[in-house]
C-alpha cells in the first residue's frame, strides 16, 4: 500500500471516528448553516464554512433541506469551494442526504461527471455507506469500487469503499458477503491492503 493511500485512508477513518460534536451545539438554523456552506449572505471564512458543513452532518436528517447545497459543494458547482470544504460536505451529505445524496456521492467516488481530488473520492465512497435511503444502490456502487471494476480507483478510494461496506453491513447481509469475498481474494485479484482492510472490517462487523 502506498504512503498516500495509507494517509488518505487514515483521514477517512479519522473523520468517521471524530467530529462527534453533539447536534445541540449546532444552534444556528439550517438555513444559516446552508448559507455558510455556500458562502453567501455574509462574510464567511473557510473555517466557518467547513464547520457549517460538519454541523449540518451532525444534525443528520433534520438538515435534509441542506442536501442541495451540500451536493453542490461536493460537485464543486454553483459557488467556490476548497477541497477541504468539499470533503466536509461529502461526509455531511452521507448523514443528511438520503436518496438525494446518492448521485453526487456516487459520481464523486467514481470520479465521473466532474473533477474530484482523491481525498474527496475517498470521502464520498465512505459516505455512500451512510445513506439510509439508498441501501441497494449504495451496496452496488461500493461493491464495484471496492473490487476495482467498472472504473479506475486509487487504492485509497477502494479502502474507503471497504470501510463504507462495513457501515452498510448492519442493513444488508450482502455487504458482509462482499467483505468476506474480498478478504478471501474471491473475484480478485485485490491489493494486499484492500484484502487486509476487508478482513479487519469483517471482524469488526461480526464482533470478533
Amino acid at each position: 500500500m502506498t504512503k498516500r493511500a495509507v494517509l488518505v485512508a487514515a483521514l477517512v477513518l479519522s473523520w468517521a471516528c471524530g467530529h462527534r460534536t453533539a447536534a445541540g451545539q449546532a444552534r444556528q438554523s439550517v438555513a444559516k448553516l446552508t448559507d455558510a456552506v455556500r458562502g453567501v449572505n455574509g462574510t464567511w471564512t473557510e473555517t466557518q464554512r467547513v464547520q457549517a458543513a460538519r454541523n449540518l452532518g451532525e444534525l443528520g436528517p433534520k438538515a435534509r433541506a441542506a442536501a442541495t447545497a451540500l451536493s453542490d459543494a461536493v460537485r464543486g458547482v454553483n459557488g467556490s469551494y476548497t477541497e477541504k470544504l468539499r470533503v466536509a460536505a461529502a461526509y455531511a451529505l452521507g448523514r443528511v442526504g438520503g436518496k438525494a445524496g446518492y448521485a453526487p456521492l456516487n459520481d464523486a467516488a467514481r470520479g465521473v461527471n466532474g473533477t474530484y481530488p482523491e481525498s474527496l473520492r475517498a470521502a464520498a465512497a465512505y459516505s455512500l455507506g451512510r445513506l439510509d435511503d439508498s441501501t441497494d444502490v449504495a451496496l452496488s456502487a461500493l461493491t464495484e469500487i471496492a473490487r476495482g471494476v467498472n472504473g479506475s480507483y486509487p487504492e485509497s478510494v477502494r479502502l474507503a469503499a471497504v470501510a463504507g461496506l462495513g457501515v452498510l453491513a448492519p442493513r444488508t447481509k450482502n455487504a458482509v458477503t462482499t467483505l468476506r469475498e474480498i478478504s478471501q481474494g474471491v473475484n480478485g485479484p485485490y491489493p494486499v491492503g484492500v484484502r487486509d482492510a476487508a478482513a479487519k472490517v469483517l471482524r469488526k462487523v461480526q464482533g470478533k
